[in-house]
């Protein structure tokens, strides 16, 4: 696959390449995964945000209003897909998009071989991501460098959500981008099979939107022709997140700028006969995650299991954002309920993680550390929590100390919709500690 500017993105900073979507309670993962991602939070306390977001925004507990609330300049350009209007909760809102793009019926049940197959990837006439006359992923690129260029004069730092649509079906590009993948060139996975045997017992049968894409039972072609084309979308994509990055290495503050690059969850396309995200496979479940600015280590990878929505917390704790937070929590995670039965906790760093939790059973409290191995020479840091006068239900309140980073800095979040599987040899050390149950916790170690 071409993606010479993600690539860049993997040389210049740090891949987590076992970032994992948590989960869903839809077929649309996309909806849990961005409900996790933007108040920071877990899968068994964000359904029940799904059926009203707007509590949420409305008491500033949102990824953007947070930034906001530090100072920075917020902007959203592409997918949103929640349930609270955006234009409360960005300062900046262009071509929002709720969703997919709109699909037709003759992009299902295709390609067969030796039949005609009607629907071209750039063919306009069947909408979707050509609605409006331009490719939508164009018009986040148009979107994100021309806010870009008017940050070169602002008086405050940014904070982007650039939200591609792209590479959710329908696969749709200019063919320039189609024929960079000549199908004699192109392999089904190693795992293929036409049909998954328990694909009904799993929910990834014929009813299923997604499954309904390519024929069933799957031929070797017909995922040929759909990873064809996802490439096609992928890459066509990368062309814009390479625009993007143009513009901002313009301007005076580059080198004091965070870029996350991110997906909602991966897509099987092939993989054990399936086509879309509705499984657990790794295929499905794992999304590319990259992070790129000062104080991160280029070209490194990470094979620690993290989680999407540790993103939010993470960037809350930096230094640049901590610095311009009300004081005396700067920043925090807002009140949540704590079981002190059920608090479980994973690391590397044994004896230090169950110090830390049996002191937090004890005081009945919450508390989060981030662990080092001491074969790294670094010892660990304690992110104190404070704790509720309620007996037995501790409401905690967690603060997210700064750790290091230049003041300032500017923080750009470029979003993609699936995923490319970002694969590699690095670090397995578990550089997170959590101790959580009904509670939002995790920071990414990026030293």
């Amino acid at each position: 696959m071409q993606t010479p500017n993600l690539d860049r993105l993997v040389k210049a900073g740090t891949t987590f390449t076992h970032a994992y979507n948590m989960g869903a309670w839809s077929g649309a993962v996309c909806v849990p995964s961005r409900t996790m991602l933007n108040p920071g939070r877990f899968l068994w306390t964000t359904q029940k945000l799904d059926r009203n977001l707007e509590p949420e925004r409305a008491a500033g507990r949102l990824w953007a209003l947070e930034m906001k609330r530090a100072g920075y300049d917020t902007c959203l350009t592409g997918k949103w897909h929640l349930k609270t209007d955006a234009k409360k909760v960005f300062a900046v809102t262009q071509h929002i998009r709720e969703g997919m793009p709109h699909d037709s019926p003759e992009g299902y049940d295709r390609p067969h071989e030796g039949q005609p197959d009607v629907w071209k990837p750039w063919d306009t006439k069947f909408g979707g991501y050509w609605e409006g006359g331009k490719h939508w992923s164009e018009v986040v690129g148009d979107d994100a460098t021309e806010f870009l260029g008017r940050a070169a004069n602002a008086k405050h730092p940014f904070f982007m959500y650039i939200a591609f649509n792209a590479p959710h079906d329908p696969r749709q590009s200019p063919k320039e981008f189609v024929d960079k993948y000549p199908l004699d060139k192109i392999k089904a996975p190693a795992n293929f099979v036409p049909e998954y045997p328990y694909k009904d017992g799993i929910g990834c049968g014929r009813d299923l939107r997604d499954e309904r894409l390519a024929p069933f039972p799957r031929t070797e072609y017909a995922v040929k022709v759909n990873r064809q084309e996802y490439y096609a979308l992928i890459t066509h994509m990368d062309e814009q997140v390479g625009r993007i990055l143009d513009a901002l290495d313009k301007l005076p503050d580059a080198k004091n700028t965070y870029v996350i690059f991110t997906a909602d969850q991966g897509l099987a396309v092939g993989h054990h006969g399936l086509i879309g995200k509705q499984n657990l496979f790794d295929d499905s479940v794992r999304v590319p995650l990259l992070v790129v600015g000062p104080g991160v280590a280029k070209g490194r990878k990470i094979s620690a299991p993290v989680y999407l929505q540790d993103i939010m917390p993470t960037s809350a704790s930096r230094k640049a954002v901590a610095s311009l937070m009300p004081s005396p929590m700067k920043p925090t995670v807002w009140p949540r309920p704590l079981s002190t039965r059920t608090t479980r906790a994973f690391c590397i760093g044994e004896s230090l993680a169950k110090m830390v939790v049996r002191s937090a059973r004890r005081a009945r409290a919450a508390a989060v550390c981030l662990v080092r191995c001491p074969s790294s020479g670094i010892s660990a840091r304690t992110v104190a929590a404070t704790t509720g006068p309620t007996p037995g239900m501790a409401s905690s309140r967690l603060a997210l100390w700064a750790s290091t980073a230049s003041a300032a800095m500017s923080w750009v979040a470029a979003w993609s919709q699936c995923a490319m599987n970002l694969h590699g040899p690095g670090d397995n050390l578990l550089r997170q500690f959590s101790v959580f149950h009904r509670f939002e916790t995790g920071l990414l170690s990026l030293a």
